[in-house]
């Protein structure tokens, strides 16, 4: 073998080498970021992750956990499914949240102040305590607002009524504290409206107001507004400090009271003690049998979840604000609010004596 070929033979052995490393380097899998500190994605992949919904389908509680499904599902990698449990105001929802086994994975978007008012009237049927459940994070902060029929358009008109009918989910619901101590505000005593109970959930009620069978209710800004928008009820007031966006040219109670000349410190203290419970409005929630972990888990992806660019855009398509709060300083705000909010107990006595 000639020099000369020996060493074209070695120069394409070298090629054909440099070749393989150069496919090999193309061909490899680019390295991934590194995974971000204290990252729990994935942290459910191949469980399934129950969401309790204590509402009928349709409401705003209902809409919230349906627009978070996937998001939950992008970061927790579990497979998500959402359940209606209705009962009791709320009640029954947030009984099986809170007695759900570590192994069910089941967290429930619950009202804050319906946990509340519900330990502080001492409804029968509770089986929670609020400072055990393990909190997630707030969804929403939306007002109370005091929706009635289109004959009504005014607040004059149902306040005028003799014994109109208040649509009430039931006496596990803040809105029905709520509206005993907005309806005192406004002068009216225990006896002076009956309280229709037994709706499944907002859409139900709604229906009643529609058809005339009942007069007035109250829900959440974000209910009414929908409501309204389609031209099924007129929306009179709303409890807040300042008013809400969507709905500008509807008073807050506190305007209403001053437009009376009401500026009885009592009364405007009440008022000011429901509305601060009022804020935690709506939240998400586990049992107290979740796994520290887990739990730790959710609220990251609660947290992530709350800043994704996609899933705000469609909670505002759906006109549903999400309004933030971490965990730790929401179950300071619902321990707060039990404290103060017992002294509202002597009133929700006795209108709960009424009801039942």
């Amino acid at each position: 073998m000639s020099k000369k070929f020996k060493l074209l033979l070695a120069v394409m052995v070298c090629a054909v080498a440099l070749f393989e490393v150069g496919c090999n380097q193309n061909s490899a899998q680019q390295p991934t970021a590194p995974a971000e500190p204290g990252s729990y994605q994935g942290h459910f992949k191949g469980k399934t992750l129950t969401i309790i919904v204590p509402f009928s389908p349709g409401g705003g509680f209902d809409i919230y956990a349906r627009l978070a499904q996937p998001f939950f599902k992008e970061y927790t990698g579990a497979a998500v499914v959402v359940t209606n449990m209705p009962g009791g105001g709320g009640l029954v929802g947030a009984n099986r949240v809170y007695n759900a086994r570590a192994s069910d994975n089941t967290i429930g978007i619950l009202g804050g102040g319906n946990l509340v008012y519900t330990v502080i009237g001492g409804v029968p049927g509770v089986s929670y305590e609020i400072d055990k459940y393990q909190y997630i994070g707030r969804v929403s902060a939306d007002p109370t607002t005091l929706v009635a029929g289109n004959q009504y358009d005014t607040l004059d008109k149902v306040l005028a009524l003799t014994k109109p009918k208040w649509a009430v989910n039931g006496i596990g619901e803040a809105d029905f504290y709520n509206g005993i101590i907005l309806m005192r505000a406004l002068g009216k005593g225990p006896y002076d409206y009956d309280v229709i109970t037994g709706w499944e959930g907002t859409s139900q009620w709604f229906s009643a107001i529609t058809a005339g069978s009942v007069d007035f209710g109250f829900v959440s800004a974000g209910s009414s507004y929908i409501y309204h928008e389609e031209g099924n009820c007129e929306i009179l007031l709303q409890l807040d400090y300042e008013r809400d966006e969507r709905i500008p040219d509807v008073p807050t109670i506190f305007e209403v009271l001053q437009e009376r000349g009401i500026t009885d410190e009592q009364i405007l203290k009440k008022v000011e003690t429901i509305c601060n419970i009022h804020m935690a409005n709506r939240v998400f929630a586990a049992g107290p049998n979740m796994p520290a972990a887990d739990v730790e888990a959710l609220k990251w992806a609660w947290e992530k979840i709350a800043q994704d660019p996609a899933f705000l855009a469609s909670c505002a398509q759906a006109n549903r604000p999400i309004a933030y709060m971490d965990a730790e300083t929401l179950q300071e705000a619902l321990i707060t609010g039990a404290s103060n909010g017992l002294a509202l107990k002597p009133i929700f006595d006795e209108q709960i004596a009424i009801v039942q």
